[in-house]
């Protein structure tokens, strides 16, 4: 090989390398940041629904059989009209946008890990 083919070679080596290491970082963040994010929407949705007394419906369940199917309809109507459904919209966006990324990360995972190998081969013969 000619010096022109190496020094080709060693440019798209390095390409490759920023090229991985940026995506590696940046799928990384965007899934630290979707979980952060959806652990946030998680406590301030389980906060309203402890203060609002929203699972007091549950104490229903200690009652004989035909109360529970006489009340247990309306309990739950009750416990769906409280709930802070805007919240749980944008929470369950989050989730799923958050399993995309995690989808993402698997499904690239080998390739990722390949181009990894290959770079440090690389830069090791360099070396």
């Amino acid at each position: 090989m000619g010096d022109l083919d190496k020094k080709i070679i060693s440019k798209i080596y390095l390409y490759e390398t920023k090229k991985t290491f940026v995506q590696i970082i940046l799928w990384s963040l965007l899934a630290i940041f979707f979980l952060i994010l959806s652990i946030f929407f998680g406590t301030v949705i389980w906060g309203l629904l402890i203060e609002q007394e929203s699972f007091d419906f549950l104490a229903i369940l200690n009652q004989d059989v035909e109360v529970i199917k006489k009340f247990l309809f309306d309990n739950i109507f009750i416990f769906f009209a409280e709930i802070p459904k805007t919240l749980i919209v944008v929470f369950t966006i989050i989730i799923i946008l958050l399993l995309f990324v995690i989808y993402g990360m698997i499904k690239n995972y080998k390739k990722n890990r390949n181009k990894i190998k290959s770079i440090i081969s690389f830069w090791k013969k360099k070396i």
